[in-house]
């Protein structure tokens, strides 16, 4: 155990400045030596030191203790005693017991402690007097007093006697915070850990070892990394490197240079360089320090002393002569860290697996395990002048972090949203990369999860990404489990017009990471910030010129808006997780731009807009936006065209790569919304509308924009003067009325709309006669005569800082469907019938009235136009009857139209006349004329009858070549004995059977 005589400043040694870290927390912080003599301890033939306490007789006293009031259990207690009062023997210390009951302070009871050796006069005590020291090792806590023939003033603890004491005990504990465990050695960022040092002791000293596990390097780097990054001019980078600042320099210009180690075991002669700035630490092997002449502490409140390391060295018989050295970072609340010098171990002192911290400014400060070896720890803390201790455990595992996509191969039609599901292991931040040079366009992401454990799922709009003009980073991003989204394009500082500044900043740089530690052009980045941005506002802008993406210098003044000159084409585009290392950069553009630790990759394709097929169906009766769900709206509307006025119409159309253009909200002149602007950037992002379905205003606006896309359900036939009925798209509309239903997972929208609504119709009310319509959707890249390009365009290439998504480049010769070549068309239609609800029945007769059977399941059947689905019902009302009746059954509407039903008629008499009225949710839509008869016919039952076969004529005689010949009694006769005209009479009895055949179809 390491004891504590007076309250002193912790120090350190030496050894551990032999390592990397050790020589790193010296730099640029000034060195001041302090000398002390041998300091001897309890057990050893050397006097105490008893010369800082008063001379008792100075006050009128005979006696003096170190420590009146409270000792902690374990610390040393002095006593000094003139020479007139000095005892004649060994003094007892006595534990009091009891005091009078009275409250008078009277010791009523004590018990014995131990005696206590007295000293005669020394070096140490002047004038002759004679001290003693009392180790309070063992005792318990209580009051104690001195006791001896020569002295009795400790007869009353009330009053002012000199020679009482209290001894209590010290409580102390430590503990590492869970929540930070376990800690990863492999990055400075990711490597620290609270630790809380506590006690009801405001000041104390403690050894901290790790049974062994640590040496003493290792434990100062622990206990020291974390406070210095904390302090104003300096940075530890993730591989625990130190960068110096030129602040903490000091103003006087001279300084003296050497190795850590030297500095560290105390002279501090070395030759003098002159220099304003001190030198940038590159490794471990070529470290050096700052050491501004005559100061103490620096303007960022570090100091580096040596002192004697002996008064934290104690233990029994043994004696500590050699210097050590302490850290005091006086801008954190006074932390201090020491070590011991070398050659101070005894057999079972260990001073290299020790290092000592002032743990009673410590509570819940950050520890560093970067570079520390995986395994789990137990750290002690040993207060050095009492009998207290704690201890701690952590875990530290070596970072294994890996990251996966959900998918290999995406493929997306280009203008529409793509995404990413990303989850990383033993990780919760990360990078990832859009594209390459190989597609000219590149993007980077930060990445923090919200729920590590959990899968990230990035949505971003290809129709917007790339552009900036009028574009923020929430128009093109929509995150699930996300808790930071930062974007080179988006979240760095705006990008200037015209030449590079180097005045813009990047995204997060994770963990201790720096901006420039992002980029590099086969290592071309690494030096300086400034050498990094000669080409680009940011280290990104930098990275981009490296691939010839962007011209970023001043002659060039290009930025990150001027990647693109139309919106991200077709092709395949790589996305890249990037893990990072401390050790690399994170992207590097040599070899076209990639991860130089690529964890996870999947490709995107973007693919060539199309419009496929367009399908007509009709919905049971309902508001246009009575459902979102794909599904649901699939499972309740059936492939039909012809649709029954009243119900919905759903037009299926098979197309991609608008889907972004939806989400984002095109500007239009129109105001169909009060927020539009516009400024040729999105209006109303919102990217719910793919699974929650959009307002038709929004495909309004597009098609009314510059973007060449057409659509419209329009009758095919004009009235007059006035323009053809059509169905509203826009804001005359509510979302009841006209609905969009968006599936872009099966590259297809559903136009939905309310046919009993006359709001679903524009140029007229909803048709109350048979009308034909078409569906017509078309993307026209022949309406320039080239390619679209954004305004800012020009012919050098560029975008310019005017890239808004859409604005297209002046001239009128550019507005062509950005995603097709100039001249190339594509386009679909269907026809489609709107006609009043109606029904056919079967089994008509020739009256025009439905024969139903005189039986006890008597069927009534029809077909008609309602939607399948739709509530119905077939009622019958005897109207000329032999007894009245009323009977109505619901009917089922099947996919072709047909209904049928049955009924008991079998207490009904044949010719018994009824109505028979169809009913639709609750209104008549058609009535008709029935009749009971005795029975169907299979053929009655088809409203057909099958036409009698022709009798095949009778063969004709054959000629004989003799036409003019007459038999002997000269009568004209057939051979059959037929009187003339026997060839007529059959003819006429063929017409006859025709004429009857076509009665009884009838």
């Amino acid at each position: 155990m390491c004891v504590l005589l007076q309250t002193i400043q912790q120090p350190m040694t030496e050894r551990n400045y032999n390592e990397k870290l050790r020589a790193v927390f010296l730099a640029a912080i000034m060195v001041t030596s302090v000398f002390a003599g041998t300091v001897a301890f309890a057990g050893s033939a050397t006097a105490f030191d008893v010369s800082s306490l008063n001379d008792p007789s100075s006050s009128g006293q005979e006696y003096e203790l170190e420590n009146e009031q409270v000792l902690f259990a374990g610390q040393k207690n002095l006593v000094r005693f003139t020479s007139s009062r000095a005892p004649s023997g060994d003094v007892e210390v006595r534990r009091i017991t009891g005091v009078g009951a009275s409250n008078t302070g009277s010791i009523d009871n004590s018990e014995f402690v131990e005696q206590v050796s007295i000293d005669g006069p020394t070096a140490t005590t002047p004038s002759g007097d004679s001290s003693a020291e009392i180790d309070t090792e063992g005792y318990s806590s209580g009051r104690y007093f001195l006791s001896d023939s020569a002295f009795t003033d400790a007869s009353n603890v009330n009053g002012d006697s000199e020679l009482i004491f209290e001894v209590t005990q010290q409580d102390v504990s430590a503990t590492f915070a869970e929540d930070d465990q376990p800690a990863l050695p492999g990055t400075f960022g990711d490597s620290r850990v609270e630790l809380d040092v506590s006690s009801a002791r405001s000041n104390f000293n403690a050894n901290v070892s790790a049974d062994g596990d640590l040496d003493d390097t290792e434990l100062f780097n622990i206990m020291a990394t974390a406070q210095l990054a904390d302090v104003s001019g300096i940075q530890v980078s993730d591989t625990g490197k130190i960068d110096i600042r030129s602040s903490l320099g000091g103003t006087n210009g001279n300084y003296e240079y050497e190795s850590a180690k030297a500095a560290f075991e105390g002279a501090l002669a070395a030759s003098s360089v002159t220099g304003s700035a001190p030198p940038q630490i590159t490794d471990s092997t070529s470290v050096t320090i700052a050491q501004p002449g005559g100061g103490t502490t620096d303007a960022a409140g570090v100091t580096v002393d040596r002192t004697n390391i002996g008064q934290f060295a104690a233990s029994d018989g043994d004696e500590v002569t050699n210097l050590g050295h302490r850290l005091q970072i006086s801008a954190n609340s006074q932390v201090q860290i020491g070590l011991y010098a070398d050659g101070q171990d005894g057999e079972d002192l260990n001073f290299d697996e020790k290092a000592l911290i002032t743990s009673g400014e410590w509570g819940e400060e950050d520890v560093s395990f970067v570079d520390i070896g995986e395994n789990d720890y137990s750290f002690n803390f040993e207060v050095v002048d009492t009998e207290s201790s704690a201890s701690a455990d952590v875990s530290v595992s070596e970072r294994d972090a890996d990251a996966s996509l959900s998918q290999g191969v995406q493929s997306v039609g280009a203008g529409d949203i793509a995404e990413f599901n990303l989850t990383l292991s033993d990780n919760d931040e990360t990078y990832v990369q859009i594209g390459s040079e190989d597609t000219n366009f590149v993007e980077v992401l930060y990445l923090k999860a919200d729920d590590a454990s959990e899968p990230m799922e990035v949505r971003f709009n290809t129709r917007l990404i790339g552009t900036t003009q009028n574009v923020s980073k929430g128009d093109v991003y929509d995150t699930s489990n996300v808790e930071t989204i930062e974007s080179a394009i988006y979240s760095a500082a705006k990008p200037n017009a015209g030449p590079a500044t180097g005045s813009g900043s990047d995204i997060t740089a994770a963990g201790s990471l720096t901006p420039r530690d992002l980029y590099e052009d086969d290592g071309a980045f690494a030096s300086s910030a400034s050498s990094a941005t000669a080409s680009g506002d940011t280290y990104f802008e930098a990275y981009l010129d490296a691939m010839d993406i962007i011209d970023a210098s001043s002659s060039g003044g290009e930025n990150v808006g001027d990647q693109i000159v139309r919106p991200i084409q077709p092709a395949e585009y790589q996305i890249s997780v990037a893990g990072y290392t401390g050790e690399d950069k994170v992207f590097d553009a040599d070899p076209g731009g990639e991860a130089n630790n690529q964890l996870a990759s999947q490709s995107l394709e973007l693919t060539q807009p199309e419009i496929g097929d367009i399908t007509v169906h009709t919905a049971p009766e309902d508001d246009a936006d009575a459902t979102t769900d794909v599904q649901e709206l699939v499972d309740a509307a059936t492939v039909r065209d012809e649709i029954a006025v009243d119900d919905r119409v759903v037009v299926q159309v098979e197309a991609t790569g608008i889907f972004g253009s939806l989400v984002a909200g095109v500007p239009t002149a129109n105001n169909y919304d009060s927020d539009v602007t516009t400024d040729s950037g999105p209006q109303s992002v919102d990217f719910d509308r793919l699974s929650e379905g959009a307002s038709t205003e929004r495909l309004a606006e597009l098609v009314e924009t510059n973007e060449n896309v057409d659509f419209e359900v329009i009758a095919e036939s004009e009235t007059g003067n006035q323009a053809p009925l059509e169905i509203d798209l826009t804001s005359s509309t509510s979302d009841s009325d006209t609905f969009l239903v968006l599936d872009q997972d099966n590259g297809q929208f559903f136009l939905v709309a309310d046919t009993s609504s006359d709001s679903a119709f524009a140029n007229g009310d909803a048709p109350d006669e048979e009308v034909e319509f078409e569906a017509f959707m078309e993307y026209d890249a022949d309406d320039g005569d080239n390619r679209y390009e954004f305004a800012g365009a020009s012919d050098s290439g560029g975008a310019g800082t005017s890239s808004a998504p859409f604005s297209q480049r002046s001239g009128g010769s550019y507005q062509n469907f950005p995603y097709l070549l100039q001249g190339e068309v594509v386009d679909s239609t269907a026809q489609l019938e709107f006609a009043p609800r109606s029904i056919t029945f079967d089994n008509l007769n020739d009256d025009g009235q439905v024969q139903v059977a005189n039986s006890e399941s008597a069927e009534l059947s029809g077909t008609t136009n309602v939607a399948p689905g739709t509530d119905a019902e077939i009622r019958l009302v005897s109207s000329n009857a032999s007894s009245s009746f009323q009977l109505g059954n619901d009917v089922n509407i099947t996919e072709d139209g047909s209904v049928t039903t049955t009924y008991d008629l079998s207490n009904q008499e044949v010719g018994d006349v009824f109505g028979a009225n169809y009913r639709v949710e609750g209104s008549s839509v058609d009535s008709t004329e029935g009749v009971i008869v005795e029975s169907i016919s299979e053929d009655e039952e088809t409203n057909e009858t099958e036409p009698e076969p022709e009798p095949e004529p009778e063969p004709e005689p054959e000629d004989d070549g003799e036409m003019n010949e007459s038999t002997d009694d000269g009568d004209a006769s057939t051979d059959d004995g037929t009187p003339g005209f026997g060839a007529v009479v059959a003819l006429i009895a063929l017409i006859g059977a025709a004429l009857l055949a076509v009665r009884r179809q009838n």
